[in-house]
């Protein structure tokens, strides 16, 4: 019987001692600092709040377009053309704000594995998930990302 409470007692020491030198080698990250603060996303963002008010400009201006036809037939073939036209632009515009988060979260992830590496850190997890602990990295991430 003192066997196996010796046994138990090792195997809990053991599994203590990991666990504190696991804690040592975890990273937190606030994303939404990082993202907020990156200067590229910064820019992303204004770009995409620039072609939003360039969409609402064209949808202005076809609306008033579409107004002055001169029959209902030539309205609803111009609302047809314009409506088409809109969702071409709608897309392209998704499809380079997907394009553009793509890249930004390559290069955050790529910075991340960077400090990571070069602190020791087997894992990062975001700020928001860990309730203590854990090895800060955001002003690190941000000053490779905003250099």
């Amino acid at each position: 019987m003192k066997k196996i409470f010796n046994l138990v007692l090792v195997v809990a020491l053991f599994i203590c001692t990991n666990i504190a030198a696991m804690a040592e080698n975890i990273g937190v990250i606030d994303v939404t600092q990082v993202w907020e603060q990156y200067n590229a996303s910064v820019k992303i963002d204004k770009a995409a709040d620039a072609k939003d008010v360039e969409l609402e400009k064209y949808l202005l201006e076809k609306k008033r377009l579409i107004a002055e036809g001169s029959s209902p037939v030539e309205r609803k073939n111009l609302e047809d053309k314009y409506a088409k036209e809109f969702q071409t632009k709608v897309d392209e515009t998704k499809k380079w704000y997907a394009s553009e988060q793509k890249k930004l979260e390559d290069s955050m992830m790529a910075a991340i594995k960077q400090v990571a590496t070069q602190k020791g850190l087997g894992v990062v997890l975001n700020k928001k998930s860990a309730i203590y602990g854990g090895v800060d990295i955001t002003t690190d991430v941000l000053l490779i990302l905003n250099k």
